[in-house]
């Protein structure tokens, strides 16, 4: 719906945030996320709260609650150990602990799913081409006169996402501010980058000179 569209200007460090339901009612909160914050989890946790909390009315009984699923789609490496380098698919669910290492019981109701983009290596066949088709799907679709091919359609999860990228659905002010965002999400990261290499250069030229 589209009261449930992003406000672009408002937003700090990521690019989409959607809220929605499936047929079965359980509610999904999406968001796109170029840079990784050490407050990060504590956020996710507060959205993933409330969007279980913004659910009854009063008056309205627990059992109508709908699960929550949170799905983070990072730009950015937040695992740093060297043992899960090749786990970029990270999902966190709220498990009672059991005894000799056992997988628990699980307290349905609010999971949490971040997946870190630079760790994604594609490997099989069919992982490179369902990669490839998704990348065409992001390159493309904002494209001026874009009409999808044969080979695009061939997969149904981005035969679905194509129907629902109406661009032009925006209006020329909405397009405006978006990409304005992306420009000073940008030059955040840029300046980020530069203070992080500043910082490094400074920490040697010191070491050297104590040395």
């Amino acid at each position: 719906p589209t009261e449930q569209a992003p406000q672009v200007p408002d937003m700090r460090f990521s690019i989409v945030d959607v809220k929605c339901c499936d047929q079965n009612g359980r509610v999904f909160v999406v968001e796109m996320q170029m840079l990784w914050t050490d407050a990060y989890f504590s956020r996710i946790l507060f959205s993933g709260a409330q969007a279980i909390v913004n659910q009854l009315s009063p008056g309205d009984s627990y059992q109508s609650l709908c699960p929550v699923y949170s799905v983070t789609v990072l730009n950015d490496v937040f695992e740093k150990d060297p043992d899960e380098q090749d786990c970029w698919l990270h999902h966190y669910k709220i498990t009672k602990l059991a005894k000799r290492g056992r997988h628990g019981k699980i307290l349905k109701g609010l999971q949490f799913v971040i997946l870190e983009l630079p760790k994604f290596n594609p490997k099989t066949k069919t992982e490179k081409k369902v990669t490839a088709l998704w990348l065409r799907f992001l390159r493309d679709t904002g494209r001026s006169g874009f009409v999808p091919d044969e080979a695009l359609l061939s997969y149904p999860p981005v035969a679905d996402a194509v129907k629902l990228a109406e661009f032009q659905g925006y209006s020329a002010v909405e397009i405006d501010r978006y990409q304005k965002h992306l420009d000073a999400l940008r030059n955040e990261k840029s300046s980020l980058l530069d203070a992080r290499t500043e910082g490094l250069e400074e920490g040697v030229k010191k070491g050297l000179a104590q040395g």
